[in-house]
């Protein structure tokens, strides 16, 4: 796995985490760091986030019978990373896990392929995404929200605004 950098450390904005928080109460945030915002019931973190987050089974830290279902998964967008986390996104929402994902809208590489085929949903946000913390802040491309799960139409319902949502 890639090593990662201060830039990988980023954080996701209030008006997205609003918008997937709609949905109900974020149980896991796999991705979180030290000083996350997202919120979630439990958060795997570290120096090593991968580590953590990708070889912990993520149903273990859902509880059902409270409601508590979602994932939200901001991984770090750099080199390296993205195929071990849309590949650990695809296999855990095969196993009934309810996840939204925030990833780089890049429909030319073969981690978005496999994210396209898999959800059920998806919004392409319509504008740079501002990150909060990491040193450069802002997402160098656009970025895109994936939604596996059961209840697509509300994740749309929630989400559509941001920019070319769709029913996969």
């Amino acid at each position: 796995m890639t090593k990662l950098v201060a830039s990988d450390h980023l954080r996701t904005p209030e008006y997205i985490l609003d918008r997937v928080r709609a949905l109900g109460q974020i149980a896991l945030d796999p991705c979180g760091n030290d000083d996350d915002t997202v919120g979630a019931w439990v958060q795997l973190r570290g120096a090593d986030r991968d580590s953590c987050g990708l070889a912990t089974p993520w149903e273990r830290h859902l509880a059902p019978e409270y409601g508590r279902t979602l994932v939200f998964v901001n991984c770090p967008y750099g080199r390296g990373h993205l195929d071990p986390w849309t590949l650990k996104i695809v296999e855990e929402a095969s196993k009934g896990c309810e996840v939204v994902s925030l990833l780089p809208l890049d429909p030319t590489t073969k981690w978005w392929k496999r994210m396209a085929s898999t959800a059920q949903a998806r919004v392409m946000i319509d504008h740079r995404v501002q990150f909060i913390g990491g040193s450069h802040k802002s997402g160098s491309i656009k970025s895109a929200l994936f939604y596996h799960g059961t209840r697509p139409h509300l994740f749309l319902h929630h989400c559509g605004d941001l920019g070319e949502g769709v029913r996969l």
